[in-house]
């Protein structure tokens, strides 16, 4: 089981989320999977009084996430979109050579950034 992945059960421990096997080695999670992990994060973070101010993938993930994103295409202007080109959850989107799903919160929240 890859750091990634074993980071991802402990916060489902926390959380109280449903606990998937994870994927096997080698294979990278679902879109799906993904969204569900930074919006478990997210609430996370919200719930302990936190402010999240942006979302920060590897590359791998972050790809995943623009395919994914391209196959749905695009909301009608009057539909909320969670999943925007640079944005998600309405959180600027990033990437960066992390191993992990990083959630930066704003400075002044107690704890500065969640894994």
């Amino acid at each position: 089981m890859s750091a990634m992945d074993e980071r991802d059960v402990e916060e489902r421990k926390k959380t109280g989320q449903t606990m998937d096997a994870p994927p096997p080695p080698g294979n990278l999670p679902r879109p799906e999977e993904v969204i569900a992990a930074v919006y478990g994060r997210i609430s996370t973070l919200r719930e302990a009084g936190k402010t999240p101010s942006s979302i920060v993938l590897p590359p791998a993930l972050y790809r995943i996430i623009q395919d994914y994103r391209a196959r749905l295409g695009e909301s009608p202007r009057e539909v909320p979109d969670y999943l925007g080109k640079y944005e998600m959850f309405g959180l600027p989107l990033y990437t960066d050579s992390c191993t992990a799903i990083v959630i930066r919160t704003r400075p002044g929240s107690s704890g500065a950034v969640a894994q």
